[in-house]
């Protein structure tokens, strides 16, 4: 289990396409403290396993089916990635819980400039779309963010300086790839309405007025 802050960005040194599956060579520093052959790590969001280690960089290996529903396909000698190991028993819980399970693969549609930061809107299909909400938590590339507006095919998250600088997102273009995962709370309660309430028609009546006559707060 991961929680969505990365702790360093680490460079990918090679790309191995084996018969079955591709192997990354990552640099980094901060990541490498402790870490063992066996332990997970997040690349982007992704949770891999640490198949190798040495002084400078570690290895990683991808599944087919893993990179056939990331961006990790895309990845080339020189590209940055997010790093993140994973929470230990006794670790400080910053931003949420993130399980490096990516839900699907979304385009970066607009990234507005502001004062404070900037602001991206990330295109994805319905069925990541109907379980986003309003100031939810959800992760972009490994990073836990929040909502901060929603449409029928897009949401936008907000990012201040600190965490465009101390993450991939400093070099984010229009048309990019990211990974998305949403909250896993909120895949949990959407599925139980599934199960619930089998017809779609029946699921879309539960809205935030309903919810707010029903007695719970906006």
């Amino acid at each position: 289990m991961f929680t969505g802050i990365i702790e360093e960005i680490g460079t990918i040194t090679a790309v191995e396409h084996l018969s079955a599956i591709t192997s990354l060579s990552i640099t980094a520093e901060k990541v490498l403290t402790g870490m063992n052959t066996g332990d997970s790590i997040a690349v982007n969001g992704v949770c891999l396993t640490v198949t190798e280690t040495g002084r400078n960089e570690f290895k990683t290996q991808i599944m087919e089916v893993t990179l056939r529903n990331s961006s990790l396909n895309s990845l080339q000698r020189g590209n940055n990635v997010n790093l993140e190991r994973s929470l230990t028993a006794i670790g400080r819980f910053h931003g949420h819980i993130v399980t490096g399970h990516v839900d699907a693969v979304g385009t970066v549609a607009m990234i507005i400039a502001t004062e404070r930061g900037i602001q991206i809107w990330i295109g994805a299909g319905e069925n990541i779309i109907s379980q986003i909400v309003l100031r939810g938590s959800v992760a972009i590339n490994g990073v836990s963010l929040t909502v901060s507006d929603l449409r029928e095919k897009e949401f936008q998250v907000s990012l201040i300086p600190f965490t465009i600088n101390n993450t991939c997102f400093k070099g984010l273009k229009t048309d990019d790839l990211v990974n998305i995962e949403v909250d896993i709370l909120a895949k949990y309660i959407f599925r139980a309405a599934e199960n619930y309430y089998p017809d779609r028609k029946e699921r879309e009546r539960i809205n935030i007025e309903l919810l707010n006559r029903s007695g719970f707060a906006d």
